[in-house]
């Protein structure tokens, strides 16, 4: 997004990791092994950042502070001003939470962002400033 803060952390690009040009960027980055990071399997709650582009074939881009674009695991309208959590059914993937808590989930889960500028139409990328 034109004008607005990003910050981002190389690391080595892990073997899943989708980068924000591919047909799955956008999804939660975790740590694979040391300075690796790939698309989150497991424990999404332990997420680093969302991955962007790569930088090169080894190098991996992740987003660490402000605006991003993420991506839910189904089609859906986020609400602007909702609190959005770790999907933890689906690893890599966010949901809109509404205005409760991630804690209160199911599965507690870890705060992604908030939704910032809601969404028109259903879709599978939502525009979110991030939480951490």
């Amino acid at each position: 997004m034109a004008g607005h803060l990003v910050i981002s952390q190389t690391f080595v690009k892990g073997s899943t990791y989708s980068g924000g040009s591919g047909a799955t960027g956008g999804l939660l980055g975790c740590i694979s092994a040391p300075n690796v990071v790939s698309d989150c399997s497991t424990n999404p709650n332990s997420y680093v950042g969302v991955n962007l582009s790569a930088i090169n074939t080894t190098g991996a881009n992740v987003q660490v502070a402000g605006y991003t674009i993420v991506r839910s695991a189904t089609s859906t309208t986020f609400t602007a001003g909702d609190i959005i959590c770790v999907d933890t059914t689906n690893p890599g993937y966010v949901i809109d939470n509404a205005a409760t808590l991630c804690s209160s989930l199911p599965t507690p889960a870890a705060q992604v962002g908030i939704s910032t500028l809601g969404d028109a139409f259903s879709t599978t990328n939502h525009s979110i400033l991030l939480a951490r």
